[in-house]
């Protein structure tokens, strides 16, 4: 099993995979969600132009995950492939097919628990590989891991928790009639359209309220963002966004470009990519094609911030889904009257095929 197309992030071939009582064997891809920080198991049907599924538990039909938020250990071997997890209940083991791979994988997850505020997690590697490879090598009876769990305390995210409670606001922005409290520090760190605004720039600074034309449900997401608390317009893709109908995934898709635009026009760089990869893990999981279009259509639009990754990775889908979309005339439709998208699409072919 390999991906039909080029992705614009990395992904891992595993060769095997056992967590608590579920075992796999066999080439399996292994991709992130950069919004949740969760990692799952995908596949695509033989056929050409189909979204992505999710592999699920036999048992219970939920999808195969793991988090890097909840990992309270990794460890690894430099000469080895393998890599084990710990969580609180269960120990994940999975066996890549080089130690390179493994040491990536290995990087990327200890990564993604500092982007999921993990500050808990523990990175060590074992010394004896023999050992670490056996069948049954279980991390809680490593000293150092046991003495490392024993130290470790719960930390209490700062500003996740100011903004679940407005403590100590000094500032507050309306948006589609509601009021949401704020922090000028937190947002004159964050933006340097609000740093302007601090700095005097705009006479909001002397009455402490501004008024922001996007709508609550943009302005609410956007200020999650920023208090580092996303929620359900970045929610988890194995266990929201690829478990809804068809007809139900264009609107979290429209949530994430309203959110994408004002993040580019208040100047939130560090938002405005984490929506663009929260944007391009999802685009292998839409179920119908003309949403795929539909969505490359408002990425092409010149009213949307141009982001490479995006134009890159949804040209790429377009490729992909090409067989569905000429066989359908309402889709063929919808695209082939897209001028902006006609050509970016024949230049990626063009690229492609040099490729």
């Amino acid at each position: 099993m390999s991906v039909p197309f080029r992705l614009e992030y990395p992904t891992w071939y595993v060769a095997e995979f056992a967590m608590g009582d579920f075992k796999c064997t066999g080439r399996t891809v292994l991709i992130l969600d950069h919004a949740s920080q969760d990692f799952g198991f995908v596949y695509w049907e033989s056929g050409g132009g189909e979204a992505a599924s999710v592999r699920t538990l036999p048992s219970t039909g939920q999808p195969v995950i793991f988090s890097a938020k909840d990992a309270m250990a990794i460890c690894y071997h430099d000469e080895s492939p393998k890599i084990s997890i710990l969580y609180r209940q269960t120990q994940a083991d999975m066996l890549f097919y080089d130690d390179e791979d493994a040491y990536q994988f290995y990087n990327a997850f200890v990564a993604a628990a500092k982007d999921s505020q993990n500050l808990n997690l523990y990175c060590y590697e074992v010394h004896d590989v023999d050992k670490f490879e056996e069948e049954g090598f279980d991390m809680t009876k490593e000293q150092l891991v046991v003495e490392r769990l024993l130290r470790t305390r719960e930390i209490s995210p700062f500003w996740p928790s100011l903004r679940r409670s407005g403590e100590w606001s000094d500032f507050t922005i309306v948006a589609g009639g509601k009021s949401f409290s704020v922090h000028s520090n937190k947002l004159h760190k964050e933006s340097e359209y609000f740093r302007a605004i601090f700095n005097g720039g705009f006479a909001e600074n002397d009455s402490r309220v501004i008024n922001l034309p996007e709508s609550e449900r943009t302005i609410n997401a956007l200020l999650d963002q920023i208090y580092e608390m996303p929620k359900s317009t970045t929610e988890s893709l194995f266990t929201g966004f690829v478990l809804l109908p068809a007809e139900e995934q264009e609107q979290p898709l429209n949530d994430l470009l309203e959110l994408l635009i004002a993040a580019d026009k208040y100047s939130l760089e560090k938002i405005k990519a984490r929506v663009a990869k929260a944007i391009t893990d999802r685009m292998p999981f839409i179920k119908d094609a003309l949403t795929v279009v539909d969505l490359a259509i408002a990425i092409f639009d010149e009213q949307m911030p141009q982001v490479d990754c995006l134009r890159k990775q949804i040209t790429e889908q377009i490729r992909y889904r090409m067989p569905m979309i000429v066989t359908n005339a309402v889709i063929w439709k919808e695209y082939s009257e897209s001028k902006e998208l006609l050509k970016a699409v024949h230049m990626h072919l063009f690229a492609y095929a040099k490729f």
